[in-house]
């Protein structure tokens, strides 16, 4: 990891970990629910208007800035109910952290695994993860590899967001981010139009 970047993230860590817990502190004391959706996973995720996304739905929003692999694997408890799909995001803060790209996948089908044992009968949404500056390409394209591998071994489906959200160098699209990382509407709405159909088909015979 660069000088530069190991320095802000010793700035901003204190920081990030109030806020993270304080937003799982939300998590620990409210009930689990039945829902219809569920989102989990980073900021990408935390920052999503998921309810209005799917106004039809009974949605829930477990998404913290700043998690990890790790992060969401140790505060499952907390973020699951019964819920029929389930959205997962993750791992693009492991790799700003550098964390081993094998690390990360076997954090990832942990909580694939444990999510569908606490829960059967959800059907779960491995998403890739979000292209972000066109260095991050290649980390990027490994580790949506790996987890490509992981649904199937899981039998969790794989939802290929890289491919709609980048550009021709594997950098994340300039209309869909203002910072390489986070998304703008227009990249929430490609989004959406990718899951609407899963959504959708699930509920069309309800």
């Amino acid at each position: 990891m660069p000088l530069v970047a190991r320095t802000l993230l010793k700035l901003i860590d204190p920081y990030l970990d109030k806020m993270q817990h304080m937003r799982r502190s939300q998590f620990e004391v409210a009930a689990p629910i039945d829902t219809d959706l569920l989102f989990l996973g980073d900021s990408i995720t935390e920052y999503g208007l998921w309810n209005e996304w799917f106004p039809d739905r009974a949605v829930v929003n477990r998404g913290i800035a700043g998690d990890t692999s790790q992060g969401v694997l140790d505060r499952l408890g907390h973020s699951l109910g019964r819920q029929r799909l389930l959205f997962l995001l993750i791992g693009t803060n492991d790799l700003t952290r550098d964390v081993p790209l094998q690390r990360i996948g076997a954090n990832v089908q942990a909580i694939i695994e444990r999510c569908l044992a606490g829960a059967p009968g959800t059907l779960l949404y491995l998403q890739s993860v979000t292209p972000r500056a066109a260095s991050y390409r290649h980390k990027v394209e490994a580790l949506n590899g790996i987890y490509r591998e992981i649904a199937t071994a899981t039998g969790a489906t794989f939802v290929d967001l890289f491919q709609i959200l980048a550009g021709n160098c594997g950098e994340i699209l300039d209309r869909y981010s203002a910072d390489n990382l986070h998304l703008t509407g227009a990249a929430y709405r490609a989004w959406v139009e990718v899951i609407r159909p899963y959504v959708d088909a699930e509920f069309s015979h309800r």
